[in-house]
């Protein structure tokens, strides 16, 4: 096999395994402790929103990536994935009271 058709599945093999890495990251850290007194021991609809937010980005930025690179090019794309990823980092700053 060639290198120019290994690359490509060498890059989706790495790309699975770090998105399953976060996920799996995301199960571990909910039974902590300091997790349940920041959140105020989140149950039901709210333990599931903070617990499927990961993947919900993930198809979301999956489903528009692909026409926002095509419309807007590479560089203008990465921009905007970059301004998302810190507008949810300013949602996750503010979630300090959820729940209380």
């Amino acid at each position: 096999m060639s290198i120019l058709v290994g690359i490509p599945f060498l890059n989706m093999s790495l790309t699975c395994h770090r998105f399953g890495f976060d996920i799996s990251s995301m199960s571990a850290i909910i039974g902590t402790k300091q997790y349940l007194e920041f959140f105020d021991n989140p149950h039901g609809i709210i333990q599931d929103a903070l617990g499927s937010a990961l993947a919900a980005g993930a198809v979301v930025g999956s489903l528009i990536a692909g026409p926002v690179w095509n419309r807007f090019g590479r560089r203008d794309s990465i921009f905007f994935a970059v301004s998302g990823g810190l507008l949810a980092l300013l949602c996750r700053a503010r979630a300090m009271g959820l729940g209380s």
